[in-house]
């Protein structure tokens, strides 16, 4: 990974700046990139609650070592495409904002609505950490640093507010509660309460209900674990019967793809387990809750791109078939050597 600098001067630069602000300026910087991967991770990996702490190590900057011409993560062999790419975003989002930038950019920018939330939290607290002050950055070395300045609030701020309440998508499994004759929906070992609105008629969710898996639409609310504790108003649901991922992703590899894997997901509801399976490369894997079994679906990818493609090894049949097959999928072929 290109190091990058981030340098907080006054606007009369002949001026020094307290340690405190400087510090507290990457602090901030820190937790920007962090929720910038946390978005990108949680849209590339489908993941419906809290991301592993593994996959957001990736996102921990460092200086010193590989990183001694300015802030760095110093990412592992074959694992700097990911956050190579959350910091071209981190860049692109500070130019934005940092030039006065309003409008629908961050809708875009950035899908998941819980996550835009914390960016637009993020972008606020080093706006004012800054304290009128001017935040320097850019690839070090590489030309003319950008400059970050006093940003507009009011549209952020309004992202903030519906941060931890909004409307949006989670995929899991729907089921009745005849006890209590509520609906119910999970994704995890835990099962959260959710309500119906008037578009989604009560035999329409009962057909999708039980083993099927769905894709659902309503006012999802999150706690301070980043966990789904409810849904509300469901307006839509149609069953999910491929998922597709661009990009696979472990603790240690990150592998951008040209063509999507296309899994098949399952749901067995009398045991509460979730299957993801890829036949052209022989992957099935079972977990108990829908996240632990999208990680475990990528580590088997990853798992395999290190057998047939990463080894040193001739291979024959069969497995120069899954070796071709491998080969034939990144959109940017990772240095193997």
């Amino acid at each position: 990974m290109q190091p990058f600098n981030f340098k907080v001067v006054a606007e009369d630069e002949s001026e020094g700046i307290a340690i405190a602000v400087a510090g507290q300026t990457i602090v901030d910087i820190q937790n920007l990139l962090t929720d910038i991967g946390r978005d990108m991770i949680r849209t590339d990996l489908r993941l419906q609650n809290g991301i592993p702490d593994s996959i957001l190590d990736k996102f921990i900057l460092k200086t010193g070592g590989q990183s001694s011409g300015g802030i760095g993560t110093r990412p592992a062999d074959h694992a700097d495409v990911l956050i190579d790419d959350a910091m071209a975003k981190l860049c692109k989002t500070l130019s934005f904002f940092g030039q006065g930038g309003t409008g629908a950019w961050m809708d875009t920018e950035f899908t998941d609505p819980f996550e835009r939330g914390n960016v637009a939290r993020d972008l606020i607290a080093l706006n004012d950490h800054l304290a009128g002050h001017v935040l320097k950055y850019g690839k070090d070395g590489q030309g003319e640093m950008e400059e970050f300045r006093k940003l507009k609030r009011d549209k952020l701020q309004e992202y903030v507010k519906k941060g931890n309440n909004f409307r949006g998508f989670a995929i899991g499994s729907l089921f009745q509660d005849p006890k209590k004759n509520r609906w119910l929906f999970r994704n995890s070992m835990t099962a959260v309460p959710v309500t119906l609105s008037k578009a989604v008629p009560t035999d329409t969710a009962r057909r999708l209900s039980g083993d099927k898996v769905v894709l659902i639409r309503g006012s999802i609310r999150r706690n301070s674990d980043d966990m789904i504790t409810g849904i509300d108003g469901i307006d839509w649901i149609e069953e999910l019967s491929i998922v597709k991922f661009l990009r696979m992703i472990s603790s240690d590899r990150d592998i951008p793809l040209l063509n999507a894997v296309a899994a098949v997901p399952y749901h067995d509801a009398s045991r509460n387990t979730w299957t993801l399976r890829y036949d052209p490369l022989g992957i099935r894997v079972t977990k108990d809750s829908w996240d632990s079994c999208v990680m475990a679906f990528h580590d088997y990818f990853v798992f395999l791109w290190k057998t047939y493609v990463e080894a040193e090894s001739e291979f024959s049949g069969e497995e120069k078939d899954i070796r071709d097959l491998l080969l034939s999928m990144p959109s940017a072929l990772p240095n193997i050597e």
